[in-house]
């Protein structure tokens, strides 16, 4: 019986978890987001769940039966540092031309490593973008270590911006 209840409510909330997402603003403008659609209202769409995968320290014991930490090798290369959101050719509605960069690196930023945001050429400081104007913008990432030496790099993503119109 106990298991009967287990196995029902992870099918309610596995269900609940792959509901859609609709967003609009009611009558005094305030943005709304419901999970039933209503007249006007945008689908939006959620990036995939961006995940870490921590590196594993191998261990020994030695012959007086005492735990020894193996070391990890000083730096472990980059397979690969994919950006998820914004999507290539993709299109951004902010009003405040803001938006927050999502990304994928394999394996986890390593001790001393940092991530670097090119936007349009311009390197920019953070993951998070403000104040970006209406249309086309590329946004790339690399990964640097403290000499400045970059180990990864993205491939360039391009995205579009869009404001409602001030005339409306």
């Amino acid at each position: 019986m106990k298991w009967i209840l287990i196995m029902l409510l992870g099918i309610f909330v596995a269900g609940s978890s792959l509901a859609e997402i609709y967003t609009y603003k009611d009558k005094q403008g305030k943005v709304v987001f419901s999970d039933v659609p209503v007249k006007g209202a945008e689908k939006v769409i959620v990036p995939p769940v961006m995940t870490y995968e921590g590196s594993v320290q191998k261990s020994t014991i030695d012959a007086n039966g005492s735990f020894k930490p193996t070391k990890l090798a000083e730096h472990q290369p980059y397979k690969r540092l994919v950006i998820a959101y914004p999507e290539q050719e993709g299109t951004v509605r902010d009003n405040q031309g803001e938006l927050t960069i999502r990304y994928t690196l394999s394996p986890a930023l390593q001790k001393g490593d940092k991530v670097e945001v090119f936007l349009n050429g311009e390197e920019h400081d953070g993951l998070e973008l403000k104040g970006l104007d209406r249309g086309e913008h590329t946004v790339r990432l690399q990964v640097v270590d403290a000499n400045g030496y970059a180990h990864v790099t993205s491939e360039d993503v391009v995205f579009y911006l869009h404001h409602q119109s001030k005339l409306f």
